[in-house]
Protein backbone atom coordinates (compact mmCIF):
# COMPACT_ATOMS: atom_id res chain seq x y z
CA UNK A 1 0.00 0.00 0.00
CA UNK A 2 1.33 3.20 -0.70
CA UNK A 3 0.29 6.58 0.40
CA UNK A 4 -2.81 7.96 -0.35
CA UNK A 5 -4.47 4.42 -1.70
CA UNK A 6 -7.35 3.03 -0.76
CA UNK A 7 -7.25 -0.11 1.78
CA UNK A 8 -8.44 -3.39 0.19
CA UNK A 9 -12.32 -3.83 0.00
CA UNK A 10 -12.72 -0.21 0.48
CA UNK A 11 -15.23 -0.15 -1.93
CA UNK A 12 -17.35 -2.87 0.43
CA UNK A 13 -18.61 -0.68 3.77
CA UNK A 14 -17.37 -2.76 6.48
CA UNK A 15 -19.89 -4.81 8.53
CA UNK A 16 -17.87 -5.04 11.77
CA UNK A 17 -14.70 -3.03 12.27
CA UNK A 18 -15.36 0.53 13.19
CA UNK A 19 -14.67 2.54 10.28
CA UNK A 20 -12.57 5.57 12.44
CA UNK A 21 -10.14 2.38 12.96
CA UNK A 22 -9.82 1.39 9.24
CA UNK A 23 -8.82 4.81 9.15
CA UNK A 24 -6.36 4.59 11.57
CA UNK A 25 -4.97 1.07 10.15
CA UNK A 26 -4.49 2.54 6.67
CA UNK A 27 -2.43 5.81 8.35
CA UNK A 28 0.01 3.61 10.63
CA UNK A 29 0.15 0.92 7.42
CA UNK A 30 1.30 4.24 5.18
CA UNK A 31 3.67 5.22 7.93
CA UNK A 32 5.17 1.77 8.45
CA UNK A 33 6.44 1.66 4.52
CA UNK A 34 7.59 5.48 5.13
CA UNK A 35 9.53 4.56 7.50
CA UNK A 36 11.12 1.57 6.32
CA UNK A 37 11.82 3.15 2.79
CA UNK A 38 13.53 6.13 4.60
CA UNK A 39 15.83 3.96 7.08
CA UNK A 40 16.08 0.56 5.26
CA UNK A 41 19.22 -0.19 7.78
CA UNK A 42 19.35 0.56 11.33
CA UNK A 43 22.65 2.05 12.43
CA UNK A 44 22.35 3.95 15.66
CA UNK A 45 20.26 4.08 18.77
CA UNK A 46 18.67 7.46 17.27
CA UNK A 47 16.62 4.76 14.41
CA UNK A 48 16.36 1.97 16.83
CA UNK A 49 14.35 4.38 19.31
CA UNK A 50 12.40 5.85 16.31
CA UNK A 51 11.16 2.03 14.99
CA UNK A 52 10.72 0.66 18.36
CA UNK A 53 8.69 3.64 19.65
CA UNK A 54 6.19 3.69 16.44
CA UNK A 55 5.85 -0.07 16.66
CA UNK A 56 5.37 -0.35 20.34
CA UNK A 57 3.39 3.25 21.04
CA UNK A 58 1.51 3.23 17.88
CA UNK A 59 1.43 -0.20 15.78
CA UNK A 60 0.94 -2.57 18.94
CA UNK A 61 -1.87 -0.59 20.59
CA UNK A 62 -3.93 -0.20 16.84
CA UNK A 63 -3.73 -4.16 16.80
CA UNK A 64 -5.17 -4.35 20.21
CA UNK A 65 -7.64 -1.73 19.84
CA UNK A 66 -8.49 -4.03 16.76
CA UNK A 67 -8.54 -7.02 18.51
CA UNK A 68 -11.20 -6.21 21.24
CA UNK A 69 -13.36 -4.87 18.76
CA UNK A 70 -12.95 -8.36 16.73
CA UNK A 71 -13.84 -10.37 19.84
CA UNK A 72 -16.49 -7.74 20.92
CA UNK A 73 -18.24 -8.23 17.15
CA UNK A 74 -17.26 -11.97 17.53
CA UNK A 75 -19.27 -12.39 21.07
CA UNK A 76 -23.20 -11.91 19.91
CA UNK A 77 -22.33 -14.21 16.99
CA UNK A 78 -20.49 -16.83 19.26
CA UNK A 79 -23.85 -17.04 21.37
CA UNK A 80 -25.78 -17.32 18.61
CA UNK A 81 -23.74 -20.35 16.99
CA UNK A 82 -24.14 -22.17 20.38
CA UNK A 83 -27.84 -21.27 20.75
CA UNK A 84 -28.21 -22.67 16.90
CA UNK A 85 -25.82 -25.85 17.65
CA UNK A 86 -27.93 -26.97 20.82
CA UNK A 87 -31.30 -25.79 19.41
CA UNK A 88 -30.00 -28.98 16.71
CA UNK A 89 -28.53 -31.23 18.43
CA UNK A 90 -30.89 -33.04 20.66
CA UNK A 91 -33.79 -33.83 17.31
CA UNK A 92 -30.33 -34.44 15.26
CA UNK A 93 -29.61 -36.95 17.91
CA UNK A 94 -32.99 -38.72 18.49
CA UNK A 95 -32.82 -39.10 14.65
CA UNK A 96 -29.41 -40.48 14.28
CA UNK A 97 -30.41 -42.56 17.51
CA UNK A 98 -33.74 -44.07 15.53
CA UNK A 99 -31.57 -44.95 12.84
CA UNK A 100 -28.91 -47.13 14.45
CA UNK A 101 -31.93 -48.93 15.87
CA UNK A 102 -33.04 -49.21 12.56
CA UNK A 103 -29.62 -50.60 11.64
CA UNK A 104 -29.14 -52.98 14.48
CA UNK A 105 -32.96 -54.31 13.41
CA UNK A 106 -31.86 -55.13 10.41
CA UNK A 107 -28.57 -56.15 10.76
CA UNK A 108 -29.48 -60.26 11.43
CA UNK A 109 -31.92 -60.21 8.72
CA UNK A 110 -29.55 -58.88 6.11
CA UNK A 111 -26.78 -61.66 6.84
CA UNK A 112 -29.47 -64.07 6.67
CA UNK A 113 -30.04 -62.63 3.30
CA UNK A 114 -26.15 -62.78 2.21
CA UNK A 115 -25.99 -66.37 3.70
CA UNK A 116 -28.75 -67.31 1.38
CA UNK A 117 -27.18 -65.49 -1.91
CA UNK A 118 -23.72 -66.96 -0.95
CA UNK A 119 -25.19 -70.55 -0.36
CA UNK A 120 -27.03 -69.70 -3.46
CA UNK A 121 -24.22 -68.52 -5.18
CA UNK A 122 -22.55 -71.75 -4.06
CA UNK A 123 -24.73 -74.01 -5.46
CA UNK A 124 -24.76 -72.30 -9.19
CA UNK A 125 -21.21 -72.37 -8.95
CA UNK A 126 -21.00 -76.41 -8.29
CA UNK A 127 -23.68 -76.77 -11.27
CA UNK A 128 -21.39 -74.90 -13.28
CA UNK A 129 -18.84 -76.63 -12.68
CA UNK A 130 -20.76 -80.17 -13.04
CA UNK A 131 -21.61 -78.76 -16.81
CA UNK A 132 -18.63 -77.77 -18.03
CA UNK A 133 -17.05 -81.31 -16.51
CA UNK A 134 -20.16 -82.81 -18.70
CA UNK A 135 -19.12 -80.81 -21.86
CA UNK A 136 -15.87 -82.04 -22.04
CA UNK A 137 -16.45 -85.78 -21.78
CA UNK A 138 -19.26 -84.92 -24.43
CA UNK A 139 -16.22 -83.14 -26.44
CA UNK A 140 -13.82 -85.80 -25.69
CA UNK A 141 -16.57 -89.01 -26.66
CA UNK A 142 -17.59 -86.99 -30.03
CA UNK A 143 -13.54 -86.78 -30.71
CA UNK A 144 -13.57 -90.31 -30.25
CA UNK A 145 -16.30 -91.51 -31.84
CA UNK A 146 -16.35 -89.00 -34.96
CA UNK A 147 -19.97 -89.37 -35.14
CA UNK A 148 -22.90 -85.99 -36.02
CA UNK A 149 -24.98 -87.22 -33.05
CA UNK A 150 -21.96 -86.81 -30.86
CA UNK A 151 -20.94 -83.41 -31.71
CA UNK A 152 -24.49 -82.41 -31.36
CA UNK A 153 -24.56 -83.59 -27.80
CA UNK A 154 -20.96 -82.18 -27.38
CA UNK A 155 -22.03 -78.65 -28.68
CA UNK A 156 -25.69 -78.81 -26.77
CA UNK A 157 -23.27 -79.59 -23.37
CA UNK A 158 -20.86 -76.75 -24.23
CA UNK A 159 -23.83 -74.28 -25.10
CA UNK A 160 -25.56 -75.80 -21.23
CA UNK A 161 -21.89 -75.10 -19.27
CA UNK A 162 -21.88 -71.67 -20.53
CA UNK A 163 -25.41 -70.64 -19.51
CA UNK A 164 -24.79 -72.21 -16.12
CA UNK A 165 -21.45 -70.03 -15.81
CA UNK A 166 -22.95 -66.94 -16.72
CA UNK A 167 -25.68 -67.76 -13.97
CA UNK A 168 -23.00 -68.04 -11.52
CA UNK A 169 -21.21 -65.20 -12.25
CA UNK A 170 -24.07 -63.49 -11.64
CA UNK A 171 -24.62 -64.76 -8.34
CA UNK A 172 -21.34 -63.68 -7.68
CA UNK A 173 -22.65 -60.25 -7.87
CA UNK A 174 -25.38 -60.56 -5.11
CA UNK A 175 -24.88 -58.93 -1.92
CA UNK A 176 -27.62 -58.89 0.90
CA UNK A 177 -30.01 -55.43 0.76
CA UNK A 178 -33.01 -54.08 2.37
CA UNK A 179 -34.95 -51.83 0.39
CA UNK A 180 -36.78 -49.03 1.95
CA UNK A 181 -40.11 -47.54 0.52
CA UNK A 182 -38.23 -44.28 -0.44
CA UNK A 183 -36.05 -47.05 -2.71
CA UNK A 184 -33.28 -46.30 -0.85
CA UNK A 185 -31.16 -49.75 -0.92
CA UNK A 186 -29.66 -51.04 2.81
CA UNK A 187 -27.24 -53.03 2.50
CA UNK A 188 -24.83 -54.51 4.77
CA UNK A 189 -21.02 -53.33 5.13
CA UNK A 190 -17.74 -54.56 6.69
CA UNK A 191 -15.68 -51.76 8.36
CA UNK A 192 -12.03 -52.06 9.44
CA UNK A 193 -10.12 -51.06 11.80
CA UNK A 194 -6.66 -51.46 13.12
CA UNK A 195 -5.71 -52.40 17.28
CA UNK A 196 -2.95 -51.69 19.00
CA UNK A 197 -1.53 -54.72 20.09
CA UNK A 198 2.46 -54.24 19.88
CA UNK A 199 2.86 -50.44 19.45
CA UNK A 200 6.70 -50.85 19.39
CA UNK A 201 6.61 -52.83 16.20
CA UNK A 202 4.04 -50.37 14.93
CA UNK A 203 6.34 -47.49 15.85
CA UNK A 204 9.33 -49.09 14.17
CA UNK A 205 7.13 -50.07 11.38
CA UNK A 206 6.33 -46.49 10.61
CA UNK A 207 9.87 -45.42 11.28
CA UNK A 208 11.42 -47.72 8.59
CA UNK A 209 8.74 -46.14 6.05
CA UNK A 210 9.85 -42.43 7.48
CA UNK A 211 6.25 -41.90 7.21
CA UNK A 212 5.78 -37.79 6.94
CA UNK A 213 2.32 -37.87 9.41
CA UNK A 214 5.08 -39.43 12.13
CA UNK A 215 7.61 -36.97 11.57
CA UNK A 216 4.96 -34.08 11.76
CA UNK A 217 3.21 -35.55 15.12
CA UNK A 218 6.99 -36.12 16.01
CA UNK A 219 7.99 -32.19 15.32
CA UNK A 220 4.99 -31.40 17.07
CA UNK A 221 5.94 -33.53 20.68
CA UNK A 222 9.38 -32.25 20.48
CA UNK A 223 8.89 -28.34 19.92
CA UNK A 224 6.22 -28.50 22.84
CA UNK A 225 8.70 -30.40 25.29
CA UNK A 226 11.17 -27.77 24.76
CA UNK A 227 8.89 -25.09 24.92
CA UNK A 228 7.43 -26.14 28.48
CA UNK A 229 10.90 -27.47 29.77
CA UNK A 230 13.90 -24.98 30.88
CA UNK A 231 16.29 -27.53 31.02
CA UNK A 232 15.86 -28.52 27.77
CA UNK A 233 15.90 -25.15 26.59
CA UNK A 234 19.44 -24.71 28.66
CA UNK A 235 21.22 -27.85 27.75
CA UNK A 236 20.65 -29.23 31.17
CA UNK A 237 18.63 -31.91 29.30
CA UNK A 238 18.15 -33.47 26.31
CA UNK A 239 15.70 -35.25 23.99
CA UNK A 240 17.85 -38.04 22.06
CA UNK A 241 18.05 -37.39 18.52
CA UNK A 242 16.91 -34.01 18.86
CA UNK A 243 19.14 -30.67 18.34
CA UNK A 244 17.88 -27.70 20.55
CA UNK A 245 18.13 -24.94 18.02
CA UNK A 246 17.14 -21.19 19.19
CA UNK A 247 16.20 -18.44 16.88
CA UNK A 248 16.59 -14.91 18.03
CA UNK A 249 14.27 -12.94 16.75
CA UNK A 250 12.45 -9.35 17.72
CA UNK A 251 9.63 -9.74 19.87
Amino acid sequence: MTEGTPPAGHNNPPQFIDQSTLDKVAELVDGAERMIKALPEITNQADEAKVVDFMNGQLRPLLSRLEDERKSAKRPLDQKVKALQAEFNDPKRLLEASIDACKRLLGPWLEKKRKAAEEERRKQEEKARKAAEEAAAAAKAAQESGGLRAQLEADQAAERAKEAEKAAQAKTATTARGQLSSGRAVSLRTYYHGKLVDSSKALRHYIKRSDARLIEALQTMVDADIRGNPDLKSGKASIPGVEVISDERAA
